[in-house]
């Protein structure tokens, strides 16, 4: 069995930032869910979230289902042929439906009654005609309160949805969803890096996003402790030698605050807050 590496990315306008890694994680375990459904195998999976982005990469994913042998049930031979043995159009219908002829039926005999039955073998489906009513099927069950349109499209979602892409490997899943084509073109940062980036392959998803459109799409690097937030040397011109500090941040603030700047750099500088005294009356 050949596998691939399967990326989805759905691009968008800014989503809720406190509900970012909530959707992220709902939508990767749906996904994933129907996949072991479908009897596709993969040997990791990951999700990836930024203001604009929902995406999932599911590594050595199998890129074709097996064939599966399967029994199909008929209907009971007492209401398959009448009194002379001729056969009913129920058992007909049946048959036909199937593709076999009602001579080639078999009997399946149990304690309640026989039946008619067949046994064949179902081919395995491609995995990449799979994909996008599966990733339809996991965004309609997104724990999302209130839907909203935009323009003049039907469809609905949590924000206006502007790209998608889907990638097997280095090849295009060509699929529509929520009205938008897929392309492997996607949006990096508006200021900071190339605006749109045009993906490799599903390999390449993280780094091209972060080396050329200088967004971090990896939410686990966005936790504290941060590295670049723990004791920063701080070169000020107006300070008589470089700072030490750390930022004071709880968890709940920078888990909140990255995912609403999703840059790569961080730039700490050293200033002073003046604080003006006001009377409040009651």
């Amino acid at each position: 069995m050949t596998t691939k590496n399967l990326l989805i990315e759905l691009g968008t306008e800014e989503l809720p930032p406190k509900a970012l890694r909530k959707l992220a994680q709902s939508l990767h375990d749906d996904f994933t869910k129907q996949l072991h459904n479908e009897g596709l195998n993969y040997s990791s999976s990951k999700w990836y979230a930024t203001p604009r982005r929902l995406a999932l990469y599911i590594a050595d994913l199998d890129t074709k289902q097996q064939d599966r042998e399967i029994e199909i049930k008929g209907p009971a031979t007492k209401v398959a042929f009448d009194a002379n043995g001729n056969p009913s159009k129920a058992a007909l219908g049946w048959a036909s439906a199937n593709g076999i002829t009602i001579d080639e039926a078999q009997r399946l005999k149990t304690e309640k009654g026989e039946w008619l039955y067949i046994k064949t073998t179902k081919p395995g489906a491609q995995t990449a005609s799979l994909i996008p009513d599966l990733f339809i099927h996991a965004l309609k069950a997104l724990p999302i309160p209130r839907l909203m349109h935009w323009g003049d499209k039907h469809e609905e979602f949590v924000r206006p949805v502007h790209t998608l892409c889907v990638l097997l490997g280095d090849e295009l899943v060509d699929c529509t969803i929520l009205g938008v084509k897929s392309s492997k073109t996607i949006n990096g940062h508006r200021f900071l890096g190339q605006r749109q980036v045009t993906l490799q392959s599903a390999e390449t998803y993280v780094e091209q996003l972060r080396n050329e459109g200088s967004v971090v799409a990896d939410c686990s690097r966005n936790k504290l402790p941060h590295p670049l937030f723990q004791n920063t040397e701080i070169d000020s011109k107006n300070a008589p030698s470089p700072l030490r500090a750390s930022a004071s941040l709880s968890s709940q603030c920078f888990t909140e605050f990255c995912p609403i700047m999703s840059v790569t750099y961080f730039t700490a500088m050293n200033g002073v807050f003046l604080v003006r005294h006001t009377h409040a009356w009651a």
